[in-house]
């Protein structure tokens, strides 16, 4: 709130700076410029970061609710009841609401390319293991490490959305990024069609090569995020100048223009993480302002009313999501219909992801 705040003065200063400015076209002419030039630095930005994003986050929601399309052949195969099947999908959920705030502390001593590709790899390599299940515990465990890997994945790709574009865009892009999981609903259902057919081949189960075929082009996303497919914000960098060669796509001008406008809290953080020494007297100082800033953020209360409200339109999207093939088999219709009948429903909601953030913009 505090950051928010601060960024409405500053932007306040500007304009009144620009209005107070030779009162004879020059400030307005100046205005215009950077008006011109933020339009032109995001439609940049959007065209060279938001797909990356959308594709780590793609894979992040295809994993973690390829269950739901295995769900009806794994249970029988396996012997598994639906309370085990519940069980797998509540400890998920576990450490992944539990570790969410630890973790996003990483992400702001860490470069995004490097602790978002590593925990991309990880929670690909968990999801793949999920062939080797044999027994409730092994599932549980493998859920339940999942949560933990998965935990700082989003919150840290909604942390680099901040540093990477102003207040008035976020909304746009905040949809952007969503229609990820919209796109991960439509396409699993149709990739779990094709993947159950091969039933048998070599040995192996169809859910079982459902989870391996789906897990190995997120290992290959998250190594590629570390080797510099993800741009890391300006504000990472110690000056212009290094900002510069590590994203040759952005001018000087960009770059600069980055550094001053977004809240320059972020990038003083940023910095000080990164050039912060081994001395333990820094660490617990940064530690103790870690925990000042998460103490002001919980005594906001419309982060609590956001919050009541976006717990309960998760609670019933990931319920509906975890048991929709379940629900269209029960109901008379085959495993292979049922993963497609989930398509239709993820485009009609792709729409609205679009659509209200405009309306609200």
């Amino acid at each position: 709130a505090k950051r928010v705040r601060r960024l409405h003065n500053i932007m306040k200063s500007n304009k009144k700076h620009h209005d107070d400015d030779d009162h004879g076209g020059g400030a307005e002419d100046d205005h215009v410029d950077v008006i011109s030039l933020r339009n032109k630095l995001d439609s940049k930005i959007t065209w060279r970061v938001l797909p990356v994003m959308f594709t780590n986050y793609f894979f992040c929601h295809l994993l973690r609710n390829n269950i739901a399309n295995a769900h009806d052949d794994m249970v029988k195969d396996l012997g598994f009841s639906d309370e085990v099947y519940s069980n797998a999908l509540g400890a998920f959920f576990l450490t992944y609401i539990l570790l969410q705030i630890p973790c996003n502390i990483g992400i702001s001593k860490i470069r995004p390319s490097r602790w978002l590709g590593c925990l991309m790899v990880m929670w690909s390599c968990i999801a793949g293991c999920l062939c080797f299940v044999r027994s409730p515990f092994s599932l549980y465990v493998l859920r339940f490490l999942m949560g933990m890997a998965e935990a700082g994945f989003y919150p840290g790709l909604v942390y680099c959305i901040a540093l990477w574009f102003e207040l008035e865009s976020r909304a746009v892009q905040f949809a952007l990024l969503s229609l990820a999981v919209n796109f991960a609903s439509v396409v699993s259902g149709i990739l779990a069609y094709g993947i159950l057919q091969m039933e048998g081949f070599l040995g192996f189960h169809g859910w079982q090569w459902l989870f391996v075929l789906e897990a190995v082009p997120g290992v290959f996303f998250g190594i590629a995020n570390i080797m510099g497919l993800l741009p890391d914000p300006p504000s990472y960098f110690k000056s212009v100048e290094e900002a510069h060669a590590h994203l040759p796509w952005l001018t000087v001008q960009d770059i600069t223009h980055l550094r001053k406008t977004i809240d320059a809290s972020y990038e003083n953080n940023n910095q000080n993480n990164l050039n912060a020494s081994n001395n333990s007297n820094n660490n617990n100082s940064n530690m103790r302002q870690i925990f000042r800033d998460l103490a002001s953020a919980m005594s906001v209360w419309q982060l609590w009313l956001f919050g009541i409200i976006t717990a309960s339109s998760l609670t019933a999207a990931f319920g509906i999501g975890g048991y929709l093939p379940t629900i269209f088999v029960q109901n008379g219709l085959s495993e292979n219909v049922a993963n497609l009948l989930t398509s239709p429903i993820s485009v009609f909601a792709g729409i609205l992801t679009l659509s209200i953030p405009q309306i609200a913009k």
